[in-house]
């Protein structure tokens, strides 16, 4: 039986495109504590706590991003509390 390892995502925030050149952002913004503490009504934790299931589909279709805080997938940073290029 082989085993996995999963590593934790500590790299800094790489906001550069990825190979097909398919997301643009590059919002600058600083760091945002995420979860409970997000202040930020256009982060998916707080689109996903008011139940908005449409405009979470529209952020998270073609995703670049993964949040190192909750683990969901965006295709701009600016949804992202924590945001790496994935």
């Amino acid at each position: 039986m082989s085993k996995i390892r999963i590593a934790a995502i500590t790299e800094p925030v790489d906001d550069t495109i990825p190979a097909g050149g398919k997301c643009m952002s590059k919002h600058d913004r600083g760091e945002c504590a995420g979860g409970e503490d997000c202040s930020e009504e256009i982060h998916l934790c707080k689109i996903s706590k008011r139940g908005d299931l449409e405009k979470m589909r529209e952020l998270v279709k073609d995703a670049c991003y993964l949040c190192r805080k909750c683990g969901r997938s965006a295709h701009d940073t600016r949804n992202l509390c924590r945001p790496v290029v994935i």
